[in-house]
């Protein structure tokens, strides 16, 4: 069969569709480290409040703005949170979270990637 292939001229062609094939399904995008940040902060610690709503989560300074995310919302990570390790240096993507209610907060966000810097 190879001798077939090899005199019909396709054996170059099958090769490079199997080795363009194997590159396509070997590629991945999530683990690559090259997240591009848009911005830079700094998580300062939990909010320990006592609310009836809205409260919980950590504290975030970004820029000369304070804004708190729920860590449960977080993208996958290795950040350690515990009181240990703040204030902790971060690079972010994010977003403002929209209002869901009356009672929601309009210094929550969402986190899209994060990691320690």
């Amino acid at each position: 069969m190879v001798k077939e292939l090899i005199r019909h001229r396709w054996l170059p062609y099958i090769i490079l569709a199997l080795l363009v094939g194997f590159q396509i399904s070997c590629s991945d995008d999530d683990d690559d480290g090259n997240t591009t940040f848009e911005s830079e902060g700094k998580i300062t610690g939990a909010d320990l409040r006592d609310c009836v709503c809205q409260c919980g989560g950590y504290f975030i300074e970004i820029g000369e703005e304070t804004y708190r995310f729920d860590p449960d919302e977080l993208p996958d990570n290795n950040l350690d949170l515990s009181a240990d390790n703040m204030p902790m240096e971060v690079e972010l993507n994010w977003e403002l979270k929209q209002a869901d209610s009356d009672c929601s907060a309009s210094d929550r966000i969402i986190i899209s990637d994060i990691a320690r810097k």
